[in-house]
């Protein structure tokens, strides 16, 4: 759920400090919950890093990993609280066939980003349509 942290007693110094505390999360949550009462807005989080894999022979490949954006940075960034799942190791490639570096460039960028779509492409629905999930009292 967004929640709005004020630094004074009057409340007119909005503090930022975490995703869920952002004026556009709250108007979105406001939004949809005039429409379906008990909605609760819940953004999906990737990233991605390219990093030497020794379990596959040294190469290089790009982690992707996903987390959802009301769990708190500090617990975000901390590995040992494993907030982050992986979803795909996409291995690099080189493209060593075509002489052209633009190209190559423009290849690789082409390609990275269809895998991401091929990756995430279970999730348009989601995004659209919503989820139903069950909460920590058991409720829908």
């Amino acid at each position: 759920m967004p929640k709005c942290h004020y630094t004074d007693e009057d409340k007119t110094v909005h503090l930022y400090h975490n995703m869920h505390t952002s004026k556009w999360w709250w108007n979105c949550q406001k939004k949809l919950d005039e429409e379906h009462p008990g909605i609760t807005v819940i953004l999906v989080i990737i990233s991605s890093d390219k990093t030497q894999v020794t379990m596959l022979h040294n190469k290089t490949a790009y982690l992707v990993y996903m987390t959802i954006s009301n769990i708190l940075k500090e617990i975000c960034w901390k590995p040992s609280h494993q907030a982050h799942i992986l979803l795909a190791y996409l291995l690099t490639t080189h493209l060593k066939c075509v002489t052209n570096k633009a190209s190559q460039c423009h290849m690789l960028a082409n390609l990275y980003h269809a895998c991401m779509g091929h990756i995430l492409a279970p999730l348009s629905t989601v995004g659209i349509e919503g989820i139903n999930m069950q909460s920590s009292d058991g409720a829908m």
